[in-house]
């Protein structure tokens, strides 16, 4: 007889705390002190509810970290927010973004965190007007000049006019024209951002730049007593004594960097980057270098300006390297299989003060996240190790594997049990990503998240292997591999992409063709829902955050999925929501659901229950309907405080380790479901 799942029989406490507590250490920001001895590292994470995300909290902590020791501290907590650390010329100081008084202000404290005094206090109505800001120190330490935006930044701004409401009974709707025009004059009468300066000891601030148009961007402080900033596309110097500005440079500058009076200057154009100098008003192209990867981020020049540092996505890993400013050498630094920089982590790279070696984030698909140092000898050598007191469980294996579909080769990570013995054919779950151009990525973070993502290391200690497959339409494997989801195959290319790789597997011997699940998320969630209705061979789906219902959700949204990306288009016509039905009734979930023989859960947030006209509607409730209606066991749940992209918190956690693992044992291995499954 089978023993009935039970909250005490699913895993240890210990397990699911560690899954948990690994997501809170996201690396947003490092920075260095200015003898290289230190680096401030900012971890942050997205648990907060929406209307807190949106205007700029991010629960963020700031730690120190000897370099040389490994040594490392807590010097402020999550319950700060604190962000945006910066150290004084002479490393005595760090200035710092903090609300613990209640909203954001500047902080400043020293070098070993005590002795901390708020020295601003902004009267501006917006939540977060420091949002995005980089302090930036006077050369004498005695200044810190700043940005702010008085009405806050667009994120927050769409937020507000999307809560506007009519100030009378009776509403003319808008076309989408109209609105968006209304939109766009919300935005540019409100889009503000100023540069200040404030002096360390009396709080006194100056303005410098009066109401600009778009963003300020901070570069640096000279000892002329000039600042540069970059406002919108233009480098421009500003001078402090008077707040007359003067205009250096028009275009394209991502990165910029100043030594002495010269300006050099990076920039990414299309698939290259190109590397000028700017000295007295006259600039000269150092090189232009084609970089082998996609979404290319530049993150810092060396000390010397001899090389910037950059890193690519490619397929499942994301490379660093290297370009030396005078040749366009470029070089790859970091192996495959590698993340340096992610959504999660966007700290990036940082060259020493003095000489070449740089620091970064970096991880692998079994190893967390640290903080590492590559020397100029090439040497890499792991510095931090802040995971070691966090993660207590066995770390499943991971494989990259390749298979072929359709003629192309689909990249996938693959988790297996612990103490899996080749040869043995187990319980397989496929995990399907969203966007549908999104990706699985090769970080540690990808296969531990818990926020309506794989959980793949929980599951696969429950015994289950876990696939990962960068379907057609996957970013990071150039243009024509994301146009295979034009012409209406938005659905079809993927899901043929999944079923040969579940082929594949079982003819590995890895899977047990008896026992395979499906889940996913955003479009994965939805792409999890549409399978089940066109095929038999899964004996569990969950569908998380999902659309099940294109048709419908396309024209309340009035924008057309299949065409809301040129790659998604091809052939296809954006007005076939209106003219021709019947091509979304093949595409969506609803409309297949008399196919549909496996139980589904539907798991969802407040964003996808919330419908205003601009936010998202998954019809999860209408599928859950028609499940029921037919006799197909099914479950909906709702994650209230939660969004599409973030707002879970612990509690939402704990319940989504929970209920994935026990719907799949139901599932997959005919176990009961607990009373509690069912219940709120």
């Amino acid at each position: 007889m089978m023993n009935k799942v039970t909250d005490d029989t699913l895993t240890s406490e210990q397990l699911k705390n560690d899954v948990i507590a690994a997501n809170y250490f996201n690396y947003e920001e490092l920075s260095l002190s200015p003898d290289d001895r230190e680096a401030l590292i900012v971890f942050g994470n997205h648990d907060m509810p929406y209307e807190e995300y949106v205007y700029g909290r991010r629960n963020r902590s700031i730690w120190l970290l000897n370099l040389n020791n490994g040594d490392y501290t807590e010097i402020l907590s999550s319950d700060e927010d604190a962000h945006a650390p910066r150290w004084s010329p002479d490393g005595s100081m760090i200035a710092y973004l903090s609300r613990i008084s209640g909203k954001a202000e500047i902080w400043v404290m020293n070098q070993d965190g005590s002795g901390k005094r708020q020295i601003s206090n902004t009267h501006s109505p917006a939540q977060n007007p420091f949002q995005f800001t980089k302090l930036c120190w006077s050369p004498d330490g005695k200044w810190i000049a700043y940005t702010l935006m008085p009405n806050g930044d667009r994120q927050s701004l769409n937020n507000d006019y999307s809560k506007k409401k009519p100030s009378t009974d009776i509403i003319v709707h808008k076309t989408r024209k109209q609105d968006h025009e209304g939109w766009s004059d919300y935005i540019s009468s409100l889009y503000r951002c100023e540069l200040y300066i404030i002096d360390t000891i009396t709080g006194e601030t100056r303005k410098l730049i009066h109401h600009s148009n778009g963003e300020i961007d901070i570069v640096g402080w000279d000892d002329g007593g000039t600042i540069v900033v970059k406002e919108n596309n233009e480098l421009k110097e500003v001078f402090v004594s008077g707040s007359e500005q003067k205009l250096l440079y028009s275009g394209d500058a991502d990165l910029v960097k100043m030594k002495g009076r010269t300006l050099y200057i990076a920039s990414v154009l299309h698939s290259s980057v190109e590397i000028i100098i700017l000295d007295d008003g006259k600039f000269q192209q150092l090189c232009k270098v084609e970089i082998p990867g996609y979404g290319v981020k530049l993150h810092d020049f060396s000390f010397d300006t001899s090389h910037v540092f950059l890193t690519a996505q490619r397929g499942l890993s994301n490379y660093m390297f290297s370009i030396e400013t005078s040749t366009g050498e470029l070089e790859q630094l970091t192996d495959d299989a590698r993340v340096v920089y992610s959504h999660w982590h966007t700290a990036g790279v940082k060259c020493l003060h003095q000489g070449n070696p740089l620091i970064f984030p970096y991880s692998g698909p079994s190893e967390p996240m640290e903080i590492w140092k590559l020397s100029v000898t090439g040497n890499m050598e792991k510095l931090s190790h802040f995971s070691d007191k966090i993660i207590t469980y066995p770390i499943p294996e991971v494989k990259v594997i390749k298979y072929e579909s359709d003629g192309w080769s689909i990249e996938s990570l693959l988790v297996l049990p612990v103490a899996y013995e080749p040869g043995n054919q187990i319980p397989t779950l496929v995990y399907l990503h969203g966007g549908p151009e999104g990706k699985i990525v090769a970080d540690f973070k990808e296969l531990n998240c818990a926020e309506g993502q794989s959980a793949a290391f929980f599951l696969a200690n429950q015994g289950y292997a876990v696939f990962m497959p960068n379907f057609r339409g996957s970013s990071g494997y150039g243009l024509e591999f994301e146009k295979e989801l034009g012409n209406l195959q938005i659905m079809r290319n993927p899901f043929k992409d999944v079923m040969a790789g579940v082929d594949y597997l079982i003819e590995q011997g890895i899977s047990d063709p008896d026992a395979i699940g499906v889940y996913g998320y955003s479009y994965g969630g939805g792409l999890s829902t549409w399978i089940v209705s066109q095929t038999d061979r899964f004996k569990g789906a969950i569908g998380i955050c999902g659309i099940h219902d294109f048709l419908h959700w396309d024209r309340n949204y009035g924008v057309p999925f299949h065409a809301f990306r040129p790659n998604r288009l091809g052939e296809a016509n954006p007005k076939d929501m209106w003219l021709k039905p019947e091509v979304y009734k093949e595409l969506s979930s609803l409309e297949n659901i008399g196919s549909v023989q496996t139980p589904v859960l539907l798991i969802e947030t407040g964003d996808e229950r919330q419908w205003d006209g601009a936010r998202w509607n998954s019809w999860a409730k209408t599928l859950f309907f028609g499940l029921e209606g037919l006799g197909i066991e099914t479950n909906l749940v709702c994650y209230t405080k939660a969004d599409h992209g973030g707002g879970w918190n612990q509690k939402y956690q704990r319940d989504y380790l929970n209920r994935v693992l026990v719907w799949f044992e139901h599932c997959l291995k005919g176990m009961p479901l607990p009373e509690w499954f069912a219940i709120n």
